[in-house]
């Protein structure tokens, strides 16, 4: 049974009922400190896609001040669980996050400021071998930064997995993709400056 708020699947057009959420700023070490309440694998979600080389870029971007998105969970209510927060989008950002903090995979030490770097591996980056170091190979000041960096953060409180399933539904097929082309022109204007665009 749908009990949700909002319906994409109702062919006949109806009153939208507005959802009640929060749009708030939180930091990293919100998550990664509080791992344990969130339910990162609901029904709807897909499974863990990001490869490592796409997990970096999105720690490059952190590093470097970029917005990374926004993270959208469920508030759920007390669970017995104690896991009574769902991610509704966001899903591979903060596996990303978690993964890069647990030492998982290194960066490029040349992101990091030379003072932060404490020990450094060979790692591959793009074709290249060079400098890495893992978040475990970094000084307690960088640790500090990176736990404290912000993270857009849109909290909802509705009611049951359908209307979560739902909001998933309007945020990530709502729009029109990024192509492998559109991905491609973006690529060669980084490259080679904005007069070889291929579209």
């Amino acid at each position: 049974m749908n009990t949700s708020p909002i319906d994409v699947t109702d062919s006949e057009p109806k009153l939208l009922v507005q959802l009640k959420l929060s749009h708030t700023t939180r930091s990293f070490d919100h998550f990664l400190s509080r791992r344990e309440r969130f339910e990162v694998n609901p029904p709807y979600q897909r499974g863990s896609v990001w490869d490592v080389s796409r997990r970096r870029e999105l720690i490059k971007s952190a590093l470097m001040g970029l917005p990374i998105g926004t993270i959208t969970v469920n508030d759920r209510g007390y669970q017995k669980s104690g896991v009574d927060i769902a991610v509704v989008d966001g899903k591979q950002r903060l596996e990303a996050l978690q993964a890069f903090a647990d030492s998982e995979f290194a960066i490029p030490a040349a992101w990091v400021d030379p003072k932060d770097v404490l020990e450094t591996e060979p790692m591959d980056y793009r074709g290249r071998t060079v400098p890495g170091v893992r978040y475990s190979g970094t000084s307690i000041v960088f640790g500090r930064r990176f736990a404290n960096m912000p993270l857009q953060v849109t909290e909802a409180a509705v009611s049951g997995v359908d209307a979560e399933a739902e909001i998933f539904m309007l945020i990530n097929f709502a729009g029109v993709a990024q192509t492998d082309a559109d991905r491609a022109n973006a690529t060669v204007v980084l490259t080679n400056g904005a007069s070889d665009r291929t579209v």
